[in-house]
């Protein structure tokens, strides 16, 4: 038996899925309800293979089972390709709620803890065991109605082998969630199941280091020293940034978005709105346009605010709707 098998209780009628493998010959079954039970392994057996091997014949679950012709066939699921690692995976319960697991597919186990990011700076514990290698506890469940309130996830672990082994680094590793949370599926290692799959060993978060911030460039500073030094050199002359500016998150940080906070990638976002808004009023452009998506609408109300007192706009509006919809602004500088 492996985790993800479906089984049913030799006592009683109960049917659920190994979501775990315990200590002592026991295994963790979560039933339909939603509810995990410890059990012994002996105790449960393999649906389909192990009652036609017993009665001879297909039980009458599965009899029932085949009758709903109203069900679609059942999607074989493509043996996981990924490599060795420690991966975040989200799986469909059902059509409202993803369980949450914590895959540890390397050669190390681990003790680790799981917790929730909170607004005031706490945290909410949701999981702490030691994890062996090739398991896959389940340490959450998320609402898909509820996705624009998930929490930052926080991950810490320590890895150990038996006897000697070569040290490996503590990880510290936090994943917020995006709009482009739900882009593709991937067959997960060790469940070996259709999941949202991300990538967590190796991609460690480092905190409190420096980051280098983009240059801002200020405009009456700029304007200033062009005047005084006009006596003494040529004008001078900054160059026109493009026409549009695409402040998607894929194209501003193509490599690590898929691991920033909602509140990291909307303040890369402005930052990069306040950049080349800058540029566009030091190149004296007549107009610039702004490509912010619609999404929830947070970025586009954000931009309007900051337009609306800005003392060089002459006015804003919608720009292409027949191309972007309310996805992009036209700014006109006065």
């Amino acid at each position: 038996m492996k985790i993800g098998d479906k089984v049913r209780m030799l006592s009683g009628t109960e049917e659920g899925v190994i979501t775990k493998i315990l200590q002592h010959g026991q295994v963790e079954i979560e039933i339909e309800d939603g509810f995990a039970l410890p059990v012994m392994a002996a105790e449960v057996v393999l649906i389909n293979k192990q009652e036609e091997k017993y009665f001879g014949k297909k039980s009458p679950i599965v009899e029932v089972e085949e009758k709903k012709s109203f069900l679609p066939p059942v999607k074989k699921v493509k043996k996981s390709t990924v490599g060795e690692g420690l991966y975040l995976a989200f799986t469909d319960f059902n059509d409202k709620l993803l369980n949450v697991y914590l895959i540890n597919n390397l050669s190390y186990s681990m003790l680790v803890t799981v917790s929730e990011q909170l607004e005031n700076g706490h945290e909410k514990h949701l999981f702490s065991e030691k994890i062996d290698k090739n398991n896959a506890p389940k340490i959450h469940r998320l609402s898909r109605e509820e996705f624009n309130n998930w929490k930052p996830l926080i991950i810490r672990a320590i890895f150990f082998k038996d006897g000697n082994f070569e040290p490996k680094q503590t990880l510290f590793f936090q994943m917020g969630f995006n709009n482009s949370f739900f882009r593709i599926k991937r067959t997960a290692p060790v469940l070996e199941r259709e999941s949202y799959l991300f990538r967590v060993e190796g991609r460690e978060i480092q905190p409190n280091l420096p980051t280098e911030k983009p240059e801002v460039i200020d405009v009456n500073s700029l304007r200033e020293r062009i005047i005084e030094n006009s006596s003494k050199v040529s004008p001078y002359k900054t160059e026109a940034p493009p026409s549009e500016i695409d402040l998607h998150i894929e194209e501003l940080s193509p490599d690590h978005y898929d691991v920033m906070t909602n509140e990291a990638i909307i303040t890369m976002q402005l930052n990069h709105f306040e950049i080349y808004l800058d540029k566009a009023l030091a190149a004296n452009m007549e107009s610039i346009i702004f490509i912010h998506g619609i999404g929830v609408g947070k970025l586009r109300q954000e931009i309007h605010k900051r337009l609306s007192g800005h003392s060089h706009v002459k006015y804003y509006q919608d720009a292409y709707k027949d191309k972007f919809g309310y996805g992009a602004t036209k700014v006109v500088f006065k």
